[in-house]
């Protein structure tokens, strides 16, 4: 299911990339590829059994930063900091709408990138 779901959000990126309309083309390109290595990164922490990728209760699986979080501190996928902090968030995705109760916004995410 997880990478199923990765290839297909690398399929919407793609589609995005070569898209002949330029408006938005960068925003999102950039979250169908974070989406995708999302889901590779919690196909990684399923095959090698990290437990709490899924809640039972609510069938949902953990956040992006929890899961970069569990991949750093996984040895068999050796994501760096540096790797990580290239993928990370830098504000929440989740917001609240005008009347304050939650709302997805996956577009006003920033990410951040470390100085090279």
């Amino acid at each position: 299911m997880l990478k199923r779901k990765a290839v297909s959000s690398m399929r919407a990126a793609m589609a995005a990339f070569n898209s002949p309309l330029d408006d938005g083309r960068v925003t999102a390109v950039l979250l169908h590829l974070q989406h995708t290595f999302e889901m590779l990164m919690k196909a990684a922490l399923v095959q090698q059994r990290t437990p709490g990728v899924f809640d039972k209760e609510t069938g949902r699986s953990i956040g992006f930063a929890r899961c970069l979080h569990e991949a750093r501190s996984a040895a068999r996928l050796k994501l760096t900091e540096e790797e990580a902090g290239t993928l990370r968030p830098r504000t929440p995705c989740a917001t609240t709408n005008s009347t304050g109760s939650p709302s997805s916004t996956r577009a006003s995410c920033t990410f951040t990138r470390e100085p090279q």
